[in-house]
């Protein structure tokens, strides 16, 4: 007990110096903004802060420690498991897997052998993933070995147990992949030629961050900001400990209750029209939210750092998938067929579903907006609009940008020769971040790594545009430059379009 009390009065006091010094530290209402601009940090007043890029949006809190700016991302929980009674699964047990391909993961039910989930260097996935075993289960058990880099700091690997209530069969599993963003980092702030900039340890450079004007366009811009901050505030006040998903596993914001009622048939939540809309969502069946699931979250019953057992592990893994071989990968095939796939028919056009009649004090949550001036470069070149797709008389490859039109990007000149080809490229996978977001992963060869390096070097503040198919699908601004060999690449549209990039992205052997 003794214990436990001195950790309540540490942390107390800790919260109360932390208050203290924000009531009498004027920096923090001094230094609120935004700096930077397609990336880059977000600071506000109550000591909050928000790293920000393009498959990035980590909020956390700062302190002033002197001179410097010291930061403290929120961490995300390694794993996270939701459970639901599925009365429709029986004596068997289902399990959708979210974030597992990002590393060397496994999962052990009860005291059976232990699975590797994913194979070695997979690649070119079709989620949902989703396993069913023709048995229940009590106990799980997921590990994962976390594999260093010269950017982290040393990392034990991980064993977390959990305990299945009676009849919860119906799972989601979620892997987070500790990342560069979620660990701690430093700052400094400069002022000079009437500009602040904020330098930090980990990211923007040699350059830093500089605070935008505070023009017409920016208060927009952090109107924006700030709404999303009130529901990252929403979010710490109330944790989500239930999850919505339709029986693909698509996860949808708590629905309005007055619209759905509960089939006790089937533990499911049932749309008040869903019928009606049978035809609509028949070609939509990913994103159709008549029939939601509610899942709850478990706690660990234990945590282990121990080293994870390598003589009880099954040859094989659960998912097998790479883009080498597809017709022996895994595919997802939960979905009916179309209503239009086995016969040719004109082309119509189906009915959109129909709304439900509006129900008074509705309080429905919806989706995280887009990060905010995702769609903006820096200071010095800022584009006036949104970045789409165009055409353009190229090979496959990485090109540097000879002129830029930031009004007309179909205007845009690339060099003549790419600066990186196929045969830079050693591995491509797709798949989906932490906030949803189909992701690209781009991995080169050591040759490919030093040729990256080099290259964003002599294009910091440059736009890198990379074609695929003739066409220009993405144009980002350089920041920094890129010594890992190992590039993210989101906004590229749905799982579908991150998918058929990456095959036509892998290497030809």
């Amino acid at each position: 007990m003794k214990k436990y009390t001195l950790l309540t009065l540490l942390l107390f006091m800790t919260m109360t110096l932390s208050a203290q010094q924000m009531q009498t530290d004027a920096r923090y209402q001094q230094y609120e903004g935004r700096y930077g601009s397609k990336s880059g940090v977000c600071l506000f007043a109550d000591g909050t802060f928000l790293l920000y890029g393009y498959a990035t949006g980590v909020f956390g809190h700062y302190k002033f420690e002197k001179d410097q700016l010291l930061f403290f991302p929120d961490k995300q929980e390694l794993f996270i498991v939701y459970a639901h009674q599925n009365k429709g699964l029986g004596d068997s047990i289902r399990i959708n897997y979210r974030g597992f391909q990002e590393g060397k993961t496994y999962i052990q039910f009860d005291q059976d052998k232990v699975q590797r989930v994913f194979n070695d260097n997979a690649n070119c996935f079709d989620s949902p993933f989703v396993d069913q075993l023709a048995k229940s289960a009590t106990t799980i058990t997921l590990s994962a070995v976390v594999e260093q880099t010269s950017r982290e700091p040393q990392q034990p690997n991980h064993s977390w147990n959990y305990t299945l209530a009676k009849g919860q069969n119906d799972l989601i599993l979620i892997y987070n992949k500790p990342k560069r963003e979620y660990q701690d980092f430093m700052a400094v702030m400069e002022h000079a030629n009437g500009k602040s900039r904020l330098k930090l340890s980990s990211y923007g450079g040699e350059e830093g961050y500089i605070k935008q004007n505070n023009d017409k366009d920016e208060q927009k811009q952090w109107q924006e900001v700030l709404s999303w901050k009130t529901s990252y505030d929403d979010s710490k006040n109330n944790p989500e400990n239930t999850v919505f998903a339709n029986k693909h596993y698509h996860s949808f914001p708590q629905p309005d209750l007055a619209e759905y009622s509960l089939d006790q048939a089937s533990n499911q939540l049932v749309m008040a029209n869903a019928v009606e809309n049978e035809a609509y969502f028949r070609n939509d069946q990913y994103n159709d939210n008549r029939y939601l699931r509610q899942y709850a979250i478990l706690q660990p019953k234990s945590k282990s750092t121990k080293e994870i057992v390598t003589k009880n592990i099954t040859a094989g893994s659960i998912f097998f998938t790479t883009c080498e071989d597809p017709e022996k990968s895994y595919h997802y095939n939960g979905y009916l067929p179309r209503e239009d796939d086995d016969q040719e028919k004109p082309l119509t056009l189906v009915d959109p579903p129909k709304p439900i009649a509006p129900v008074e004090n509705q309080n429905k949550i919806t989706e995280n907006a887009d990060i905010p001036g995702a769609n903006k470069t820096d200071e010095d070149a800022a584009y006036t609009g949104i970045f789409r797709p165009f055409s353009v008389d190229r090979e496959d490859g990485f090109y540097r940008v000879s002129k830029r039109d930031n009004k007309d990007f179909s205007k845009t000149i690339l060099e003549k020769q790419p600066a990186l080809t196929g045969q830079d490229i050693s591995s491509v996978e797709s798949l989906t971040d932490e906030f949803g977001q189909a992701v690209i992963r781009i991995k080169f060869t050591d040759g490919g790594r030093e040729k990256l390096r080099k290259v964003t070097a002599a294009a910091v503040g440059q736009p890198i545009a990379l074609v695929v198919s003739k066409k220009v699908i993405f144009m980002p601004i350089v920041n920094e430059p890129i010594s890992g060999g190992d590039v993210h690449i989101a906004g590229i549209g749905s799982a579908e379009d991150a998918k058929s990039i990456a095959q036509q992205l892998q290497p030809k052997k």
